[in-house]
């Protein structure tokens, strides 16, 4: 028996060639679409990653502008020298002067 002499019914010959017409073009325009849109999402999670550390390093670079200014109010406040920390009222007097709220320079 020869397969060129197979007979296949008129139906599944049309089917088969409309749906290679049909999943043909799709999967190529479904491809396009796929890159584009992965390449699309990888720039923007780059974006929100950079903006992210951007903001995290603005907010570390000021707890340390916080951190310095903090210590140079002790090194410099002579009420807040550990000899004139030796009574009670002189502790409160510390407590009072380091809540004082500083200034942004």
């Amino acid at each position: 028996m020869r397969f060129n002499q197979l007979k296949i019914p008129l139906f599944y010959q049309y089917l088969l060639s409309y749906l290679l017409l049909l999943i043909i073009p799709l999967s190529i325009i479904g491809g396009f679409v796929y890159t584009y849109y992965t390449a699309e999402l990888k720039r923007q999670v780059t974006s929100y990653n950079e903006r992210m550390m951007l903001q995290l390093q603005n907010n570390l670079d000021s707890n340390i502008k916080d951190i310095v200014k903090f210590s140079l109010k002790l090194s410099t406040e002579s009420g807040l020298t550990p000899y004139a920390l030796e009574n009670n009222y002189n502790e409160y007097y510390a407590k009072r002067l380091l809540s004082y709220p500083e200034t942004n320079v």
